[in-house]
């Protein structure tokens, strides 16, 4: 018997309005007016928000509270609430809530689907975010929303229940190019100082050298270092400054064998990549999907398991130390979860968060997860596992998204779910983007619009691009570059196009001693170069960040050229 939470929405042909539930907040006094349940609801003074929350107990099918909501057909809906449980089976570290829909249609035939998942709600965390969205289907005469919790015996209050339209995007490009120049960019000054020289033929070049945003990609590690993949080599270094080492870090590539630790090919790729001026980023250090663990890890007792866990992270992450910028914890940690069944703690990733930060204190961290935003089953729990984590003070340094993409994608549900994730107030990493189709220029529309909306959103910091190349790996249509030669297809141009043109600063200014230059730039690092006729007389390094920098070059001297004697950095 499972626990189950109805919404009965149906269809009234009007606009929804931002919360169309009634007494979603349970402020009414009385929850049987606007809710009906086959169970027993009661009032609680324990709330999420305001005055109120329901106690729904006593719980007799798999019907809970329920409401008529109106909704229109093809519009995109959003529900959430918040859950508390009040009691926990023994033998369950948590339970889970799903939220499944109920489609009937015109015709009169029903369909199932599942809105949102949130797997491990435990008991005395307080209050959790549930939800999900759903694309209202054009056939639909009546949709009902179960949440289900996975034992009827077990009780729990809910509070802050809305169902809300999620509103079309409109001029998504306009848009996302309006944030890019608030976003992205900052404001330099450039002076002319001294009156000794005439300043004619004076000009300053702006090179830039990194982008503040990542532009990283997953590589082979043997690929990186191996001479018969020179082509595969210069593609990455002239097109990516960071890497991610795809596989060759994770414990079944550094152990599949207990006892055979392999690190020399994975530590020798990330020294190469650092030789060649690369940020590196690491992935990952444990992988909670029964199936990715080694096999010889399966018969080990809870206590053996965690000495080894902390073994690894010593030797991982320790013999490391200094070298990377990021990590990814624990992947994909609401889609399994091995260790916290092996060891019986429900909290053992938090464990591995504080383990993992004692090891390279410097290194920014994170979780990393699919059905995020390219499906509406993680985006809340999702948030809600970010949110506890900042509550429980867990070392935490962002949050990690997949972008595993088949067509069709819609960017709107997509922008919706990113914006979700972004409340926790944490920095988003899109750590593994690809669009996975044969047709070439669908592949490259969508790759334009996710590289267009990741850019152009203030919470993501930077994108991980999954492979490049269409050797060896094992979704050979999703990549930006094909054949022998490393050449790029069609979203391969559209991509550079936007990274390395549109999102990039390179310009030669004339400079005159009456007159400011006042440019906006994409933020990053930058090689400034002042010549006279064309000959360099002096450089300098700066970094242009979000306060913007004035630059002041002051003349002196005499001779057939002026003299730079400082360059100021402010």
């Amino acid at each position: 018997m499972v626990a189950v939470f109805l919404f009965v929405l149906t269809l009234v042909g009007a606009w929804c309005a931002p919360n169309v539930l009634q007494d979603g907040d349970f402020e009414d006094g009385s929850p049987t007016r606007a809710w009906s349940c086959s169970c027993d609801m009661t009032l609680s003074l324990d709330s999420h928000t305001g005055s109120h929350s329901v106690k729904v107990h006593n719980r007799r099918s798999r019907s809970g509270p329920a409401q008529v909501v109106p909704v229109q057909p093809g519009h995109r809906y959003s529900f959430t609430a918040y859950i508390k449980l009040l009691n926990q089976l023994p033998g369950h570290l948590y339970h889970g809530v799903n939220i499944i829909v109920d489609v009937v249609t015109t015709t009169g035939s029903h369909h199932h689907d599942n809105m949102g998942k949130s797997p491990y709600i435990q008991l005395g965390t307080g209050w959790h975010l549930i939800g999900g969205d759903y694309l209202i289907p054009n056939d639909t005469k009546t949709f009902k929303v179960y949440i289900e919790v996975d034992q009827p015996q077990v009780n729990y209050l809910l509070d802050s229940a809305t169902f809300e339209e999620v509103l079309p995007l409109r001029n998504f490009r306009s848009a996302a190019d309006d944030r890019i120049e608030k976003l992205r960019k900052a404001n330099v000054t450039i002076k002319l100082f001294g009156s000794h020289i005439d300043p004619s033929g004076l000009t300053v070049d702006l090179e830039q050298t990194y982008s503040e945003f990542i532009i990283a990609s997953a590589l082979h590690a043997k690929m990186i270092v191996d001479p018969n993949y020179k082509k595969y080599q210069d593609f990455f270094y002239q097109n990516f400054e960071w890497g991610v080492p795809a596989n060759a870090l994770k414990w079944k590539g550094t152990e599949r064998v207990e006892g055979h630790l392999r690190y020399t090919k994975p530590f020798t790729a990330v020294d190469a990549l650092l030789k060649h001026g690369k940020k590196v980023k690491g992935h990952n250090i444990f992988w909670d999907v029964v199936k990715n663990i080694p096999t010889w890890q399966y018969n080990k007792t809870g206590g053996e398991l965690k000495r080894l866990m902390a073994k690894r992270i010593h030797e991982l992450v320790g013999g490391l130390k200094g070298k990377l910028q990021h990590w990814d914890v624990n992947n994909e940690n609401l889609h399994g979860d091995f260790y916290e069944q092996k060891l019986k703690d429900p909290n053992i990733t938090m464990w591995m968060f504080r383990e993992t930060h004692k090891a390279d204190p410097a290194v920014k961290l994170f979780p990393n997860d699919y059905n995020i935003v390219k499906s509406q089953l993680s985006t809340f729990a999702y948030l809600d596992q970010a949110t506890t984590f900042k509550k429980s003070g867990i070392p935490v340094g962002g949050i990690g998204i997949q972008s595993h993409m088949t067509p069709p994608v819609d960017i709107a549900a997509v922008k919706f779910r990113l914006d979700q994730v972004a409340k926790a107030g944490l920095p988003i990493m899109i750590t593994e983007l690809d669009v996975d189709t044969a047709a070439e220029q669908e592949k490259a529309r969508i790759y334009e619009d996710l590289y267009r909306l990741y850019y152009s959103h203030p919470a993501v910091e930077g994108i991980v691009q999954w492979h490049f190349w269409s050797g060896g790996i094992r979704k050979p249509h999703a990549v930006l570059t094909e054949g022998p030669d490393v050449t790029p297809n069609a979203a391969g141009r559209i991509v550079r196009q936007l990274v390395w043109g549109d999102w990039r600063t390179n310009q030669t200014l004339p400079i005159s001693r009456d007159h400011d230059v006042n440019i906006r730039a994409f933020k990053g690092e930058y090689k400034l170069r002042v010549k006279h006729h064309g000959k360099v007389i002096r450089e300098e390094d700066f970094t242009l960040g979000q306060a913007g920098v004035d630059l002041t070059v002051s003349l002196s001297g005499s001779g057939a050229y002026p003299q730079v004697s400082h360059v100021l950095i402010g």
